[in-house]
């Protein structure tokens, strides 16, 4: 009776030559069994690596001292995007590496260039900083969508620490030249607000600014005169 054959950990993200060496026949790796989510390193398809191990892998191995940017750095800092934008749909990793350093990664790698690169650490991570990564992102996305990207990276939940303010998002906005996108990322910060948890209650907050009414109050705290219960209203 022959030995049962051996599989990888569900979420696993392992090199070609990890699978070969575990005795995982070339005509399986060729398979449905196994999805190639970045060059040389493959995943169950039943069972995907997360994203923050896959971009872990591209930028120690695959491309040491790429940042992670665009739409993939924005996933990781759980800041909002349309689905069809997700790794989930779109299967594409992005990063970007210095001028000199231009290069292909294969199919599901897109491989941006930038003169100087300006990182953040977050989730064990070099991401792109909030204001290179909202200009990458304003190509992709509407006003709205871009407002609420803004939203999330100062509100209490953003995974950025310390925690970036508005105002110095804003500032740094301005003093920023030369960045593509720049100008529309400026407008979108003007209309920011912080303390804001969800981009459902951005889209409410211009609705309604558009359509002439007054600025409303976010999340706004009001305590039940008889039982001393508080309460948060989204917008009022």
């Amino acid at each position: 009776m022959a030995p049962p054959l051996w599989s990888p950990n569900p979420r696993s993200l392992l090199s070609r030559a990890e699978l070969t060496a575990r005795g995982v026949h070339s005509r399986r790796l060729a398979s449905e069994e196994f999805v190639e989510v970045i060059p040389g390193f493959m995943t169950p398809s039943t069972a995907p690596a997360e994203l923050q191990l896959i971009a872990r892998i591209l930028q120690r191995k695959v491309i040491p001292g790429a940042v992670i940017s665009h739409t993939t750095a924005a996933e990781l800092l759980k800041v909002p995007l349309p689905s069809p934008l997700e790794h989930a749909q779109a299967e594409a990793l992005h990063c970007t590496v210095p001028l000199a350093h231009r290069r292909r990664a294969g199919a599901r790698v897109v491989v941006h260039t930038r003169t100087e690169p300006d990182p953040i650490r977050a989730r064990g991570l070099e991401l792109s900083s909030p204001i290179a990564m909202l200009c990458e992102l304003s190509g992709m996305l509407d006003h709205d969508q871009l407002v609420a990207c803004c939203d999330q990276l100062v509100s209490v939940a953003t995974l950025i620490r310390p925690k970036p303010s508005l105002r110095g998002l804003r500032r740094q906005a301005e003093e920023a030249r030369g960045i593509h996108g720049i100008k529309r990322v400026r407008v979108a910060l003007g209309d920011a607000r912080e303390r804001v948890e969800s981009p459902q209650e951005t889209e409410m907050r211009l609705l309604l600014k558009r359509s002439g009414f007054g600025e409303p109050d976010i999340n706004h705290e009001v305590r039940a005169p008889a039982t001393g219960e508080r309460f948060r209203l989204d917008l009022s």
